[in-house]
């Protein structure tokens, strides 16, 4: 690897993590970091701090003259957008501030800029470099990634769950916390930033589950509850007011859909016996639905993995060992170590006595 290479990857890093900056608030815009740099040094920095709020690109420029821009150049972690949206294109922008050199960490995976904007500056007389800290900006942009390629929103799968794999007792009557507060405050906080949280009428019989935030400060998700034939009772926990979608099928009663649509809750029917997953997915993506966090049982857990529809595992493992218990996920049709479930850029957190793992499912 260049001396060169190197430099580029230190300003790089940089990049990322004022990007990161943005978590939670640019949604569904991706998280974006740039730096301006001048003979080695960093002169400027911007990102893109909340949604509808100028970008990187602009941040990093707005307070540089003509003559610290010459001979700078710019790191910035995804392609510079050529279309106008809420603010006007960056391209055209920094063509008008004279950036000469500019260092991308990956495309922009729209297909409004994909590649378009690279060309647009190229055109322009600015030098390009693509691809320093490619993984780390897909990583970082995952969640925007899975929804500009495939129009589906980006899905967590979220376990509590003992040494030996299970998240209760074989005969439990209700799915009791097996970890401790300190990962409860955690899993809360995973839910302020995602756009909807789902389960299955198996989980709120069981368990009655509230699904909102109430250890962290934070806005509730929506909630989303499978229930084919609409078995749940309308006064669950669940349906404490009218921010859920109920996913169910023609073979639920008319009357209690009725009573749900009654309330304001919003109703997504289905033909057939069960809720068909991708297509649930594809209809929550179009209301706006970005990221989804899954809390369910092994049942959903192993259908969304079975039809690679799961990008995320979060599992937080608590000291305990239950021996006979219900498992996370059930057969998955995997004959050998060779053929399992891979996790990519996996996460080892404690809490407390507990330890989350977190990887994205390479299928």
């Amino acid at each position: 690897m260049s001396k060169v290479l190197k430099t580029d990857e230190v300003f790089m890093q940089r990049a990322l993590e004022l990007a990161r900056k943005g978590y939670g608030k640019v949604a569904p815009n991706p998280m974006v970091g740039a730096v301006l740099v001048k003979n080695g040094k960093i002169i400027s920095e911007g990102y893109h701090q909340y949604f509808g709020g100028p970008h990187a690109e602009v941040n990093v420029l707005k307070n540089m003259t003509k003559s610290q821009i010459n001979d700078a150049i710019l790191y910035v972690t995804l392609e510079p957008c050529c279309f106008q949206g809420k603010t006007p294109p960056c391209t055209n922008f920094l063509i008008s501030k004279g950036i000469k050199d500019i260092v991308i960490a990956m495309r922009d995976p729209n297909q409004l800029v994909s590649g378009k904007g690279i060309k647009q500056l190229k055109k322009n007389g600015v030098n390009i470099r693509i691809g320093v800290l490619k993984e780390k900006a897909k990583n970082l942009n995952r969640v925007f990634i899975k929804n500009k390629t495939e129009d589906l929103p980006f899905v967590s799968i979220k376990f509590g769950l003992s040494l030996d794999g299970k998240i209760a007792p074989l005969h439990a009557k209700s799915l009791d916390y097996i970890t401790n507060h300190e990962s409860l405050k955690e899993v809360h906080r995973m839910r302020t930033h995602a756009d909807a949280v789902l389960t299955t009428s198996e989980t709120i019989h069981k368990d009655d589950s509230h699904l909102g935030v109430r250890y962290v400060k934070g806005k509730d998700p929506l909630r989303v509850v499978i229930d084919s034939k609409l078995r749940t009772a309308i006064n669950s926990r669940v349906y404490r007011d009218n921010n859920v979608v109920v996913a169910t099928t023609l073979k639920s009663a008319a009357k209690k859909r009725k009573a749900f649509e009654s309330q304001g809750i919003k109703i997504l029917i289905y033909k057939g016996l069960r809720v068909p997953l991708r297509h649930l997915l594809k209809d929550l993506y179009k209301l706006g639905v970005y990221n989804i966090m899954v809390e369910a049982g092994a049942k959903l857990a192993t259908s969304l993995l079975k039809e690679h529809l799961a990008d995320e595992l979060t599992l937080f493992y608590a000291p305990k060992i239950l021996g006979q218990g219900i498992p996370w996920v059930y057969d998955l049709g995997i004959k050998s170590f060779k053929h399992a479930l891979p996790l990519d850029n996996v996460e080892i957190q404690r809490f407390g006595n507990d330890i989350m793992v977190k990887g994205q499912i390479a299928y």
